[in-house]
C-alpha cells in the first residue's frame, strides 16, 4: 500500500514507529537533561554561594528555552493528534476541545 502511494512514500520515514519513538526519546532526554543540570547547579549555588554558577545557569537557561520551544513543538505535533496512515489528522481530546479537530 505504501509503495503504491507517492505521498505515503515521502512520509514513510517520518510516520514510522521507530522514528516517532526516537523523537519522543530525544524530547525527554532534553527535558530531563536540562532539569538535572539546573537542579544540580542550583543546589551547588545554595551550598557554596558561587556566583559563577548563577552565570552558568542563566546561560544554560537561555539555550534551554530554545530547546524547550523546539521539543515542545515536536511533542505538540506528534503526541495529541496522531496521524492516520494517509497522513490526515484525526484529532481527539485536547485538539478537539480547542477547535483544531
Amino acid at each position: 500500500m505504501v509503495a503504491e502511494d507517492p505521498i505515503l512514500r515521502e512520509k514513510a520515514l517520518y510516520l514510522n514507529t521507530p522514528f516517532f519513538l526516537a523523537r519522543a526519546a530525544a524530547c525527554f532526554a532534553v527535558w530531563i537533561g536540562l532539569a538535572l543540570l539546573l537542579t544540580r547547579w542550583s543546589a551547588g549555588q545554595d551550598r557554596t554561594g558561587d556566583p559563577a554558577l548563577a552565570v552558568r545557569m542563566r546561560n544554560t537557561s537561555a539555550v534551554g528555552m530554545v530547546l524547550y520551544f523546539l521539543t515542545m513543538t515536536v511533542a505538540a505535533i506528534d503526541w495529541p493528534c496522531p496521524s492516520s496512515h494517509t497522513g490526515s489528522r484525526r484529532c481527539t481530546g485536547s485538539c478537539s476541545s480547542s477547535g483544531r479537530g
